[in-house]
């Protein structure tokens, strides 16, 4: 926005107007993490990893982690992120989208692959890693869409 001549002022207009419209959602590999960090229970954990469930976590407007759809298989809930980002985003042609993962760049490639098929009008596609601290508690395997959209409940 600044290299478009906004002001300091307009751009911190629209980030407070579309702060709560930044979606994040995240799907992992494996429970065993959210486990440990006391996410889930550990029986959820394991009746769930035994039954190969992904679940799709995303950020309230409060900032809290919060379950969202689950997936029976990886490819799955890949998919489930592309398919809620296409009910929830709001003017996706143009729309810069970030896809992080936490080494799984073959997962990041195929979600962005999917998400250039079914809108193939949204704008650049960046992928990147997820830092250290959400791998941390999240665990390889994670992969993450962020997106404007629909105000966060």
């Amino acid at each position: 926005m600044k290299k478009d001549g906004k002001s300091i002022e307009e751009v911190s207009e629209w980030l407070e107007a579309n702060k709560l419209k930044l979606q994040h959602i995240f799907t992992v590999d494996s429970l065993a993490h959210l486990k440990r960090g006391g996410r889930i229970s550990g029986a959820a954990a394991a009746i769930g990893s035994m039954i190969q469930v992904k679940p799709m976590l995303h950020l309230d407007a409060e900032g809290k982690i919060k379950a969202g759809d689950k997936a029976k298989g990886r490819k799955k809930s890949l998919l489930m992120l592309v398919d809620y980002m296409g009910d929830n985003g709001v003017d996706l042609a143009g729309q810069r989208i970030i896809i992080s993962h936490a080494d799984c760049a073959d997962d990041a490639a195929f979600i962005e692959k999917k998400i250039k098929e079914r809108h193939p009008d949204v704008g650049e596609v960046l992928i990147g890693n997820v830092g250290p601290v959400i791998g941390a508690h999240s665990g390889p395997g994670t992969a993450a869409l962020f997106f404007l959209g629909k105000e966060r409940a």
